[in-house]
């Protein structure tokens, strides 16, 4: 992965943290529809509303992700594992990558259970979670299957 994309990835995963921490708090940011919000380095960040009425975040393939406030996020790659770690208070952390557990002796890591990858939709549904955050790019149905399964996936 280049430099630019892994920038990329974590300028969207900053904006999702923090749009998570003001719908937490109250404080709702509504992006002017007509002026896209740039993070610096980033990719556009763009908004929408959802048929509900809920404001929601489009991920890098345009898929709407619902902002609020995400109790049980898991890592779907080792570079949203390291996000988590920067981003994410540990208790909202529900698993890491199973790479970090094998390759990293940083304690941050520890104690968490871990996930073999996206593909196994089954230890996915074990985890419980309300949250996938991924930079992958590879087979987008593989993603595609994990929102039929009603997995919030950014």
């Amino acid at each position: 992965m280049t430099a630019r994309a892994i920038a990329n990835v974590a300028g969207l995963a900053l904006a999702l943290a923090s749009s998570i921490v003001a719908v937490a708090r109250g404080e709702v940011y509504h992006a002017p529809r007509a002026a896209p919000v740039r993070a610096k380095g980033a990719a556009e960040l763009r908004f929408t509303t959802l048929p509900d009425g809920e404001r929601a975040l489009l991920d890098r393939s345009g898929y709407p992700v619902p902002l609020r406030h995400y109790e049980r996020i898991v890592a779907g790659s080792s570079v949203a594992d390291e996000l988590l770690v920067a981003l994410a208070e540990r208790d909202r952390i529900a698993a890491f990558t199973s790479y970090h557990a094998a390759h990293s002796d940083d304690p941050q890591y520890a104690g968490k259970p871990t996930q073999p990858g996206l593909q196994n939709l089954e230890v996915l549904l074990s985890l419980k979670p309300d949250l996938i955050l991924t930079n992958h790019l590879g087979d987008p149905a593989q993603l595609d299957r994990l929102r039929e399964h009603g997995l919030a996936v950014f």
